[in-house]
């Protein structure tokens, strides 16, 4: 016989003595699918994937966007060279913005007037130099020499 919790219950026992009695509630029967339902569903399956396959085809793929128009370059301003000579370490400064420390590099920079200095102990040696085309142009910065500018001819 089986015996339902209500049927424990009734007897004097308890909710727990009624699992341990052996208490299990009914079992379904799994029903096995037909051979016509399988079918069924392999044809909405591969008509599925069809779709999906057919949707991904005929859907445009985004290509890379199209170039944007590049401006010409501008023509490049006619440039010059330019060497500071100074003997002390200090800040080169051309046109106000700093271009490194003392002793510099010959610097290419366009023709036409550049202001030239050189900040040392707090103190600060100016020279304004006109800067020539396709020209080295020299500014002499270094102390006890009077500010000098000098146009080299090209090499």
């Amino acid at each position: 016989r089986t015996v339902t919790a209500a049927a424990s219950l009734e007897d004097g026992g308890t909710a727990a003595s009624a699992h341990d009695a052996g208490f299990e509630p009914p079992r379904t029967a799994r029903r096995r699918l037909t051979r016509r339902e399988l079918g069924l569903i392999a044809a909405v399956l591969l008509a599925l994937g069809v779709a999906i396959a057919w949707h991904n085809r005929t859907r445009p793929v985004p290509g890379p966007p199209p170039p944007k128009p590049v401006a010409a370059p501008a023509p490049a301003a006619p440039q010059g060279t330019l060497v500071v000579r100074c003997s002390t370490w200090g800040y080169v400064k051309v046109d106000g913005k700093t271009v490194g420390t003392c002793p510099v590099p010959k610097l290419r920079v366009a023709a036409g007037k550049h202001r030239v200095s050189i900040e040392e102990r707090k103190q600060e040696r100016v020279l304004e130099v006109e800067v020539l085309a396709g020209q080295e142009t020299v500014a002499d910065l270094r102390p006890g020499v009077p500010p000098v500018e000098e146009t080299l001819p090209p090499r």
